[in-house]
């Protein structure tokens, strides 16, 4: 864990990320059987075509899974400021190097143009960002301004050759559940000593602070990549930026596991409520 009073902090981040870490610490046999387990524990617990629809298994439920059933997801510049902030956090690390508010400006100004002309799916963050008046969009541009600007101020990005910022979530359904592997930085990892592969190494910015709960919600993104059959991180790091502390934890079979009981507990939970 990273002292809330650690400086400065976005080396003492990028030295926690970046580490070199070993390799296939997690085995294709170990994916296998994981994949069989919680497929297994998740068959029926939520049916395809249930009431309620498809269960999506995030790391905010992990955190909270009363939210499921209480407070349905709507857009507001709060819940917008990740989707527009990474999208101007690419702008800024990019060719041209814009501003974080010039960057967030510029994006929000494409998504309602995309949203205006009907290309944004339905319920997408274009669509609603398209019949917002102009001070809803102020309030949109304030909150995506200063997530973006704290992702930018994070690390050192000159160390961090080639990370991939705001990669595509990763899913894993079974049944009428599905699990949703996000991360804001995506980078690949030294192996031991400092050559060879040593896999990949995810960053996400959390709201809050970290609890007891942390290390089975940063796992989440682990597990997905594990089951599903994609690359599996070697670390993965939680940045809690409103107090100031970070989280690394290493992926091994036994994170795996302890995620996967917490995800099948969450399914459990939401189902018996609804």
């Amino acid at each position: 864990m990273l002292p809330p009073m650690a400086f400065p902090k976005a080396r003492a981040l990028t030295d926690m990320l970046a580490a070199p870490v070993v390799a296939a610490a997690v085995t294709e046999e170990d994916r296998r059987e994981l994949a069989g387990e919680l497929r297994a524990r998740l068959h029926g617990l939520l049916p395809a075509g249930a009431a309620g629809g498809r269960l999506t298994v995030s790391g905010y439920l992990l955190r909270s899974p009363s939210a499921e059933r209480s407070t349905p997801f709507r857009w507001s510049p709060r819940t917008a400021r990740r989707t527009i902030g990474l999208a101007a956090a690419r702008r800024c690390l990019g060719p041209g190097r814009l501003a974080p508010a010039t960057a967030v400006a510029v994006v929000i100004g494409e998504l309602a143009a995309e949203g205006r002309r009907g290309l944004g799916r339905s319920g997408s963050v274009a669509g609603w960002l398209a019949g917002l008046p102009g001070g809803g969009r102020a309030a949109v541009q304030v909150e995506a301004t200063g997530w973006c600007t704290t992702l930018l101020e994070a690390v050192e990005w000159d160390r961090l050759a080639g990370a991939d910022v705001g990669p595509p979530d990763r899913w894993w359904a079974v049944g009428g559940v599905s699990l949703r592997g996000r991360a804001d930085v995506r980078l690949g990892l030294a192996g031991p000593g400092g050559g060879g592969a040593g896999g990949r190494g995810l960053l996400t910015v959390v709201a809050g602070w970290p609890g007891p709960g942390s290390r089975v919600e940063l796992g989440l993104a682990a597990l997905v990549a594990a089951v599903g059959g994609g690359e599996v991180p070697g670390r993965v790091v939680g940045w809690w930026p409103e107090c100031g502390r970070a989280v690394a934890v290493a992926v091994d079979r036994g994170l795996l596991q302890a995620t996967a009981a917490v995800v099948v507990a969450t399914v459990r939970e939401v189902r018996q409520a609804g």
